[in-house]
């Protein structure tokens, strides 16, 4: 608890109070402390007024809506002060739109986010202003306006650190998702595949988030191109390999869709041997994933009814199920289409 904070002690206080919000604790005293000594307007009067409301929403000693005026009413305080502040009210609204948006308020937090976008203007922070409301808009099925902010965000970016900021590349996979849950299949492939380019291209270099693009290019090139699905799953294999090394889940799921490429191109020996590795990889990681041994379990199933052994095929599918029920964060979908494939080997 900080008592009585000097102006020139405000910033050290306020910091210390955000990581402890941040950690889940009640820093409300040092921000009520740092607001009393603060000028009203200025940049550590709007942190610690949003902390304060961040503190009290968490603590349930206000409800949304008045989280939502005390952080409006100091955002207005700020709208018309210097860069500086309208930077703090375009990012205490991000915390307030994440806070609607866990509590479950699209519309509230929807409703914060434009108030940032119309703050933020040009540049990187209006890029992230538009990224939060494509987002937003693709979790709630709007695809037009996703579209539409991801690409203020995608000329934002480019505007401010050029053609080669890795940003680009991954607001290009955001973008293909878009598309994707929109139906629109031949533009997510063409956002994914400029989105592998520019990352290949990007500096600094994100070689992780590269590796994931060209797995999900190569997962839609899979049915019907298989060996363009090869390349990609090879070179992602080949990056996460030099990042992560040889034993890790990123790297397991390399190993299981070279494995499915193989077998979608009837190169059942090469099939098994990839999955076969996916699988130890899997199980022996120093953080071993469930999700991914039961993808690589159900290949070698496929693998095995493929080759005529009905009885492997079915132990395997079985030892897929099995594993994914304990795995973390498995879906509904996942446990049916495992049921599904069991069900047909059976048969």
């Amino acid at each position: 608890m900080v008592v009585g904070v000097k102006p020139a002690d405000s910033e050290a206080v306020l910091a210390a109070a955000e990581q402890e919000l941040a950690a889940g604790e009640d820093p409300s005293a040092s921000f009520k402390s740092v607001q009393d000594a603060s000028t009203r307007g200025a940049s550590a009067w709007l942190r610690a007024t949003v902390g304060l409301a961040v503190a009290a929403s968490r603590a349930a000693r206000v409800d949304a809506r008045a989280l939502r005026k005390a952080v409006d009413d100091a955002v207005s305080v700020a709208a018309s002060g210097p860069p500086d502040v309208k930077e703090v009210a375009v990012r205490a609204l991000h915390v307030v739109a994440d806070l609607h948006a866990d509590a479950g308020d699209d519309d509230a937090a929807a409703s914060s986010l434009a108030r940032a976008q119309e703050l933020s203007g040009s540049g990187l922070l209006g890029a992230s202003s538009a990224h939060r409301l494509g987002a937003l808009c693709t979790k709630r099925g709007q695809f037009d306006d996703a579209e539409r902010h991801y690409d203020i965000a995608l000329d934002l970016v480019s505007e401010a650190q050029g053609e080669s900021d890795p940003a680009i590349g991954a607001l290009l996979d955001d973008l293909a998702s878009v598309y994707a849950r929109a139906g629109r299949h031949e533009d997510a492939e063409a956002a994914l595949a400029e989105a592998a380019l520019q990352l290949a291209r990007a500096t600094p270099a994100d070689s992780a988030l590269h590796a994931q693009v060209l797995l999900r290019l190569g997962t839609m090139k899979l049915s019907g191109r298989a060996t363009q699905a090869l390349l990609h799953f090879h070179e992602a294999y080949a990056l996460l390999v030099r990042l992560l090394g040889d034993q890790h889940p990123l790297v397991a799921i390399a190993l299981e869709k070279i494995a499915a490429g193989h077998l979608v191109a009837g190169e059942l020996g090469p099939a098994h041997a990839f999955a076969a590795r996916a699988l130890r990889v899997a199980q022996n990681a120093e953080a071993p994933s469930a999700r991914v041994a039961a993808a690589a379990l159900t290949t070698l199933a496929a693998i095995a009814f493929a080759r005529n052994d009905r009885s492997e095929a079915i132990d395997l599918a079985a030892r897929a199920l099995a594993t994914v029920g304990t795995a973390i964060g498995a879906t509904d979908e996942e446990r049916a289409a495992l049921m599904a494939n069991l069900a047909r080997y059976r048969a």
